[in-house]
């Protein structure tokens, strides 16, 4: 078994929260800065590594853990 592991997403999941647009957009500002791709990933970006995982090709590929953050932990 394998897994994708999002970091900072850019969806609307804060909106469902109750944060307001300030909130939301100082939160998302703090962490944009912290990524060495200077933006967060989107749905697409975190689907696109769902894809490529769940690929017969990868069948041989098992515990291992992808991390889908612009590069955020590499510091």
């Amino acid at each position: 078994m394998n897994a994708i592991d999002p970091r900072p997403t850019d969806t609307d999941v804060m909106v469902a929260v109750g944060l307001s647009p300030e909130e939301i957009e100082s939160m998302l500002g703090r962490e944009r800065d912290r990524i060495p791709m200077g933006r967060l990933a989107g749905p697409r970006d975190v689907a696109e590594w769902i894809l490529r995982v769940a690929e017969p090709v990868r069948a041989h590929m098992n515990g291992q853990v992808v991390t889908v953050d612009g590069g955020l932990e590499l510091f």
